[in-house]
């Protein structure tokens, strides 16, 4: 019989266990370039070569509000008491909106601009009835999640213009789980919702390229390769599949791969305003960081090696991987199961979980913990480039030697521990 206690300790685990804040930081930003798109309509693949996209401020049409007080008003229940402002207020609105989505992307001051964009926003949305879109629901429900967390201590000008406190890279994960939640809770019920035989048949696909609805080179290529019924079936499985791959680790890489086609696929193909990339911003949520987990032991007299390592740190912008020196004796203390004759043949990765990778492989678990690299990585454990990418690294490390003869000397301390050292050697000097 399982311990309650321990239900309880994995529930709190679950959502308050301390996690870094750079995922919340990089949503926060490409969230606030999305709310930009769709403030200013520069959005959608479909219009590419067919209709010119034009930036507006403010764009008149982002929300259905042009016919209150000169037509009708159809307010959402429970909210008659809202007051409809003229529509000069409502552009100005908007435009307010917009340029508070550019201060939300670069995190300037942004506890009151994610607050002000997420009030702003829900109340543009509550005026009528006729503004219910699928993905202003989300910019509603994501805003909020912003506002109330500590969205700006990363990636932020925020960040940059204050001192940073033991504390702030650090907060509960409770955010990033509701942004988890959302998504898969948003792919579960579209999934649902195509579970009906017009989508297994085709004739709604057909309906839609026949209406105008779905067009583009895209669309007649594709449909002339799988068909209708095919297109659907897919679109059906692949949404279903992401309902749940995504909140499973060992799936979750193939499930960003596929809701990257499926949303890059839908731009394509048919006018779908911010929602395909809303939806690829909050992909980021589950890129949860472990920082410095990961341990990557190097030869620290190898100009090359330390190229690399320096060229990866500029990239690991979670400060996921530890590099260690296999060369100092403290590091040799912790890894006695590993011999010098190896580490000094190839390069070698230590994951979280601790299974130890070499060589190629090494590398390509590195490039799996980079947030530019992380979906890209995956091609790499196909059959044709690991056995590929296995020769080219033993090729270049067996020719390592020649690139260390031109190395630039290791910096044993930082630069803080250099400016300590030197006031104690004045100080001694005195």
């Amino acid at each position: 019989m399982s311990n309650p206690s321990n239900k309880l300790n994995a529930w709190n685990q679950f959502w308050f266990q301390p996690t870094n804040v750079g995922s919340l930081g990089l949503v926060r930003l490409f969230f606030g370039l999305t709310l930009f798109w769709k403030c200013t309509g520069s959005y959608a693949l479909v219009r590419l070569g067919s209709q010119p996209i034009r930036w507006q401020f403010p764009r008149p049409d982002v929300f259905d509000v042009q016919s209150l007080g000169t037509a009708f008003w159809v307010p959402w229940p429970g909210m008659q008491w809202l007051p409809a402002l003229p529509q000069l207020w409502i552009s100005r609105l908007v435009l307010a909106l917009t340029i508070l989505s550019v201060f939300v992307a670069l995190g300037l001051f942004t506890r009151w601009v994610t607050l002000a964009a997420a009030l702003i926003t829900t109340y543009l949305f509550l005026l009528s009835q006729c503004n219910y879109h699928h993905h202003m629901v989300l910019f509603i429900c994501v805003l909020w999640i912003l506002a109330l967390s500590p969205s700006g201590r990363r990636f932020s000008l925020d960040a940059l213009a204050q001192t940073d406190s033991p504390n702030d890279g650090r907060m509960w994960i409770l955010p990033i789980r509701l942004i988890q939640v959302l998504v898969c809770f948003i792919y579960l019920c579209s999934f649902i919702s195509k579970l009906d035989v017009s989508w297994w048949n085709g004739s709604l696909l057909r309906l839609y390229h026949e209406l105008g609805a779905l067009r583009g080179p895209f669309v007649d290529f594709g449909m002339g390769i799988t068909g209708y019924p095919v297109a659907g079936i897919l679109a059906t499985c692949a949404e279903g599949f992401l309902a749940f791959g995504l909140l499973w680790p060992k799936t979750r890489r193939m499930a960003l791969l596929v809701g990257i086609g499926l949303h890059v696929s839908i731009d394509a193909s048919m006018e779908v305003s911010t929602y395909g990339y809303q939806m690829l911003a909050l992909y980021l949520a589950f890129i949860v960081p472990a920082t410095g987990t990961t341990v990557v032991l190097y030869d620290g007299r190898c100009g090359m090696c330390r190229a690399s390592r320096s060229w990866t740190k500029l990239l690991d912008w979670f400060g996921r991987i530890t590099w260690l020196d296999f060369r100092l004796s403290q590091t040799r203390e912790q890894v006695p199961y590993l011999q010098d004759e190896q580490l000094e043949k190839e390069m070698v990765a230590i994951t979280a979980d601790g299974r130890v990778f070499s060589g190629f492989k090494a590398w390509r678990e590195i490039l799996a913990r980079l947030p530019l690299t992380f979906v890209p990585s995956f091609l790499c454990y196909l059959p044709p480039i690991s056995m590929i990418g296995g020769r080219v690294y033993q090729f270049i490390a067996a020719r390592r030697k020649l690139s260390c003869e031109v190395s630039f000397p290791s910096q044993q301390m930082t630069p803080a521990e250099q400016s300590l050292a030197r006031a104690r050697e004045k100080m001694a000097a005195r």
